[in-house]
């Protein structure tokens, strides 16, 4: 279900714990987590996020972290590079994007293997 910032803080507001210390429910912090992990994919930032929810960084970063898959991502690789620039052929670079949202753009082959075996 996707929701907007506007639902989420009214959601927040009318859940807000008391005292403090009681925290948030489960069931609202995943529903944060997982608009944070689809709003970072698509290019937003914490701290834009931070204001449309009034939550602060580090409570989104860890709340991300209970909508987050388990497990390794399924990689598709695209072939959107041409072959052929005029009478050379085209540099094979390779962009790497995250299931946070970050992009590593313009890697060779050989950059992404000694990347992705660090992360191993």
């Amino acid at each position: 279900m996707n929701v907007t910032a506007a639902e989420l803080r009214e959601l927040l507001d009318a859940n807000r714990p008391v005292p403090p210390a009681v925290g948030y429910p489960l069931w609202l912090r995943e529903r944060v987590g997982a608009y944070v992990l689809r709003q970072r994919a698509a290019g937003m930032t914490l701290a834009a996020m931070q204001h449309a929810l009034g939550v602060s960084n580090t409570t989104l970063s860890t709340w991300s972290q209970l909508a987050a898959p388990r497990s390794f991502a399924p990689v598709v690789v695209h072939d959107a590079l041409p072959q052929h620039i005029g009478d050379e052929p085209a540099p094979a670079l390779l962009t790497l994007t995250s299931p946070s949202g970050y992009v590593l753009a313009g890697l060779r082959l050989s950059d992404a293997a000694a990347l992705l075996q660090t992360l191993r």
